[in-house]
């Protein structure tokens, strides 16, 4: 998955998977850029971006969320008044059948 970073938009998919996955973070803008994950339903973030991107900066970090209705921020320097945040859901991922019991080969 890639988040990009402008002024002052966040460009993201819609829909991401739960768990650890890695996330690329590119700043195309010309200003520092801040990005964290909020759960909808809590006013605390679920997942902080450790530093700051610089412009023109590509960075690449494990990201686990769990399902849910999630919000992603820039509040640095008020970004997030000027409308920089986006509204994103956490789907859980479908994992394969495992039956309880196997049949004897024949």
């Amino acid at each position: 998955m890639q988040v990009l970073v402008d002024e002052y938009t966040i460009s993201m998919p819609l829909v991401v998977p739960a768990g650890p996955h890695p996330v690329r973070f590119v700043n195309a803008g010309f200003e520092e850029h801040n990005i964290y994950f909020r759960r909808m339903e809590d006013a605390l973030p679920a997942w902080v971006l450790e530093r700051r991107l610089n412009p023109g900066e590509r960075r690449v970090v494990t990201v686990e969320l769990e399902p849910g209705a999630y919000m992603a921020i820039c509040d640095f320097s008020g970004h997030d008044g000027r409308g920089m945040f986006t509204d994103f859901t956490v789907a859980a991922v479908a994992s394969p059948e495992v039956p309880d019991s196997v049949a004897p080969a024949t």
